[in-house]
């Protein structure tokens, strides 16, 4: 299932295969839209990217065949099933599947990595006359953004979609975000477990947000960088990092998810119990502690959203 790439330019850091390689694009490294489905539409609310496919591209006789990275036992042996960036000679793109290579020596979880993946030495087999190159890491892993290591990209766990043709896998971590970079690379991300009321545990410029697991089934507090034009509590938001800091982007609690409206998702603040007139902030600010009268906290736990991965809980978001 061979997936032509088309460049494209995202609010978050992208990779475009062009004739010229692949280069890094993008001015946010921290806000890659999700490789699976939620309710918010992903963390850069871009939603996935759908590459087209060309399913006969490549044969079985082919000297890289088709594999699928869910199946241990889909190459032959000697062989793993990696991330092939592929150019024959009369093309002018390069194109992306994941087909059966030969083990090489590869990067470790968490070592750095070029995410120009085509600056790299060109992989050869026994009558293979393309281009072709590989992603660096091993099996598992992909080469992604990584905000802790020089030069910008580390080995990480790899997630799935089915972008590129395989079967979609999620992360073993269940704190983890399946997010992707660019048009073919997802990772699975840790959570940071930051504070949502108290905005504490991220870097500078960055806020605390809570949003969504990928499984749809917990809440995870990660951090993501400042909204531009933040959305105003009581508003309709459009995604989990568009509120202010210390205010929550999700429906509410007494509902479960699944019955969520779009018109139910707002901007409420995070809240830690009680009712307080005087809780001295500006609505447009988010209040990080108690709410203000008339409205209450209602704890998430009421939700039924699992909350053993973000600080001291239970707490709730300001509702009416």
């Amino acid at each position: 299932m061979l997936a032509v790439l088309r460049t494209s330019a995202l609010s978050s850091i992208c990779l475009c295969l062009t004739v010229l390689g692949v280069a890094a694009c993008g001015d946010d490294d921290t806000a890659a839209p999700d490789a699976g489905t939620s309710k918010d539409g992903g963390a850069s609310d871009a939603g996935p990217i759908r590459l087209p496919r060309r399913d006969a591209a490549v044969s079985t006789s082919d000297p890289i065949p088709l594999c699928d990275r869910s199946d241990p036992l889909g190459c032959g042996p000697g062989q793993v099933c990696g991330v092939v960036i592929r150019r024959a000679p009369t093309e002018m793109q390069f194109s992306i599947y994941t087909g059966c290579v030969d083990a090489q020596r590869q990067r470790a979880a968490g070592d750095p990595c070029d995410p120009h993946l085509t600056s790299g030495v060109p992989y050869s087999a026994p009558g293979l006359q393309d281009e072709v190159y590989l992603d660096p890491c091993a099996a598992g892993l992909i080469c992604a953004p990584d905000r802790a290591v020089r030069g910008g990209a580390s080995c990480q766990p790899a997630c799935s979609s089915g972008l590129l043709g395989d079967s979609p896998f999620g992360c073993q971590s269940n704190t983890a975000l399946c997010l992707s970079s660019g048009q073919f690379v997802e990772f699975c991300q840790e959570s940071e477990r930051c504070d949502v009321q108290k905005q504490t545990g991220c870097r500078p410029g960055e806020g605390c947000y809570l949003r969504p697991g990928t499984d749809g089934k917990s809440l995870l507090a990660v951090c993501r960088a400042l909204a531009e034009k933040p959305i105003a509590n009581g508003e309709m938001c459009t995604g989990s990092y568009t509120c202010n800091p210390g205010s929550i982007c999700l429906g509410p609690v007494h509902l479960a998810p699944t019955r969520w409206q779009d018109a139910d998702i707002r901007c409420r603040p995070a809240c830690s119990g009680g009712s307080d007139q005087d809780a001295g902030a500006d609505d447009d600010a988010g209040v990080r502690g108690n709410c203000r009268a008339p409205a209450q906290c209602a704890a998430f736990s009421e939700s039924g959203l699992k909350l053993s991965s973000i600080p001291k809980p239970p707490f709730g978001q300001c509702e009416p």
